[in-house]
């Protein structure tokens, strides 16, 4: 159990971002504290947020040139838990624009209007 003194000095997490303009204003407010690699992939990040929600890590790693250590430590200076927490945050607008379920699928499938 840590004490006192050792909860005191732990800096606490900051609170994840909400939307994605929210991420992208406190990248650009916190550019002097990452990393250069940091700096790329949040520059990565923002110029490709359709990249970032739809596919793996191994793939955006590959295609951007970096480790993906690099995004997990982004994300988790972000205040997310690591990768795949930030990456939900890039896939909501998805959802929100295209609102799909199964029930919707299936009932289209069968020629009904939904």
């Amino acid at each position: 159990m840590p004490t006192r003194r050792a909860a005191a000095r732990a800096p606490a997490a900051p609170p994840k971002p909400r939307d994605l303009a929210e991420f992208q204003a406190r990248l650009l407010d916190a550019r002097a504290q990452l990393t250069p690699r940091m700096l790329q992939a949040g520059g990565y990040i923002i110029e490709n947020p359709q990249e970032i929600a739809l596919n793996p890590l191994s793939t955006l790693a590959e295609r951007s040139g970096l480790a993906p250590s690099t995004f997990v430590r982004l994300a988790q200076f972000m205040g997310f838990a690591g990768f795949t927490e930030m990456q939900r945050l890039f896939r909501a607008p998805l959802r929100q624009a295209y609102p799909s379920s199964l029930a919707e699928k299936i009932l289209h499938s069968q020629g009904e209007q939904v």
